[in-house]
Formats: structure tokens, sequence, C-alpha cells
């Protein structure tokens, strides 16, 4: 493991936390890197001294960010030095990381006697009328579609999780090349998941026909649609990932080159979600995979060097 100076790590501690309120997915593979080079005592006690100081700045929500984060990524290392990685492991880190994202930020607003979620609610709530009506004054595409923002309301914890969910994914994807952009060392853990091979259980399917059909039939429930639709979103984006891993494989297979892969993940990865999230759940039927390996030998290793 790496002997980092004191200086050295609170430098990247800092730039971790501060990728971290950039974008999620910026910091995450950083604090990876950190937690897997620094060991735990230094890594948590780093992470909690940041939180604190902002906490004590008022700094309420972004400090909230972090901690939830910061949490994430080192619940799943946790998990991983004892044999327990995988997907399970990755929706319990989560869950946990999104739990303080969410939780800590209205606990601190009651005890000072004030309902952020409420204020938020509130804001976002003008904002979304005023979106309602164009520039010109004729409906915009939102109120054309007529949209209800209590149900948009109701799957921000979804949406919230799937954000740190892809955080905790973009950590797994690209720690060992940012250790090699900080000329940190990365040590392989035995349990190590192979991204290449994630596949969901198959009771995920089931999950996820349940999930849909609940969200749409009106069964006067409200409670109970919302709860399904939260379902619904992360269990598309856990086939969103499925589907990745079959992008990725045919990337490999077919020896597209980098420029022509970010091209890709620019235009499919960035733009149409629910298109990978697709491929994943016909994946579950069909085995992209397999398929991709039996018309192409497969590669032995990554060529560049990529841990997948």
């Amino acid at each position: 493991m790496n002997q980092m100076s004191l200086k050295r790590f609170t430098g990247l501690s800092l730039l971790s936390a501060l990728l971290t309120v950039v974008m999620i997915f910026l910091g995450s593979p950083l604090l990876r890197v950190l937690r897997n080079a620094a060991g735990a005592r230094k890594y948590w006690i780093a992470g909690f001294l940041i939180a604190g100081a902002l906490f004590a700045g008022g700094l309420f929500p972004v400090a909230s960010l972090i901690l939830g984060v910061w949490t994430m990524v080192g619940m799943y290392s946790e998990f991983e030095e004892r044999g327990h990685a995988g997907l399970i492991a990755g929706l319990a880190s989560t869950f946990i990381g999104t739990s303080i994202f969410l939780g800590v930020p209205q606990a601190v607003g009651l005890f000072f006697g004030l309902n952020l979620s409420e204020d938020l609610k509130a804001t976002l709530k003008s904002t979304f009328d005023k979106m309602q009506t164009g520039s010109t004054g004729q409906p915009s595409w939102i109120g054309i579609m007529q949209i209800d923002f209590n149900a948009m309301w109701g799957q921000v914890p979804s949406i919230i999780f799937l954000l740190m969910m892809t955080g905790l994914a973009f950590a797994l994807m690209f720690d060992r090349r940012t250790a090699l952009l900080f000329n940190l060392k990365f040590e392989k853990i035995a349990s190590q998941v192979r991204l290449l091979e994630f596949r969901l259980p198959d009771a995920m399917i089931w999950v996820t026909m349940i999930a849909f059909l609940l969200s749409f039939l009106n069964l006067n429930q409200p409670e109970l649609k919302t709860v399904a639709m939260n379902i619904f979103n992360i269990a598309m984006g856990l086939w969103f990932f499925q589907g990745l891993a079959v992008l990725e494989v045919s990337f490999i297979a077919f020896r597209i080159g980098s420029i022509v892969r970010l091209l890709i993940y620019l235009i499919v990865v960035g733009q149409l979600f629910f298109l990978l999230s697709a491929v994943g759940i016909i994946d579950y039927w069909v085995d992209f995979r397999r398929r991709i390996r039996n018309l192409r030998a497969p590669e032995k290793g990554n060529k560049n060097g990529e841990h997948v």
C-alpha cells in the first residue's frame, strides 16, 4: 500500500470533496483510490473532518452530499474487503449513502425548527409552474405534456439514488485509471467484481415488470404508485448497467477505438438512457455477450490496461 504524506493525502481528500460537489461521479473514483491507498482509518477521519467543517460553516446540503458519497464509497470497500462485493453490497452502500444525503439536512433543519424538504418543494414548484409557459406566452413542452409536479416530486428519492449509484459505478470502473493519473498504487482485492460480467439475478425481471404494472394501474393508492415508480426507476438504472456491460463487451470484441467509443458513449449513454436499459432487459433472454463471444474470439485481458 502506498505511503502518502499527510500533506498529499489532505490535498487529495480536499480535491475529492471538491470534485464530488461539482459532479458526484467525478469525485467518487478518487475517493475509492484514497480508501484503497491510505486505508480505512485515514479515509474515514478525513471524510468526517471535511463534512464536520462544512456543517459548522452552515453548508448543510454540501456537507451532506460529501458525507453521503464518502460513506457510500467507503462502505462498499468495507464490504469488499470482507468478501461481499457485488450487487447487494453496491445497493446497500448506495442506500446508506443516499439516506445520509437526504436525511441529514432534514434532521438538521428539524433541529432548528425548519422544514427544508417543504421549502425545497415550494421552490421547485414555483420554478416548474413558470416553465410550463414559454417566453412567447404559449405553453411549453412541459405544459403541453401536462406533467404532474407531485408525481415528479415523488420520484426524487429514486433519482437521487440513481445519481449516487452512478457515482459508485464510476468509482468501480475508473479506479485504476484514477490511481495511474495520481501516481498511486491500487491494490487488487480478491473479491473484486468483474464489471464486464455484470448480470442481474433472474428475479429482477419480475421486480421490474411488477413495478411497471403497479406504477400505471389506477388502484386509488397514490402511495403505492409512488413506491412502484421509484422501484421501477431504480430497476431501469440497474438494467442500464447491464446494457452498458454488453456495450463494452461489444467494443472490446470488435476492437472499437477510444475516440469512437467516446463518441458512442456521449451519444448513447448521455442521451439514450432507456435504450441501454432496454438492451439490458433483452440481454436477460438473449445473452448478447455469449453470442458476441461466439462471433469473435474472446480477447485475453485488456490491451489498454483498462480495469473492467
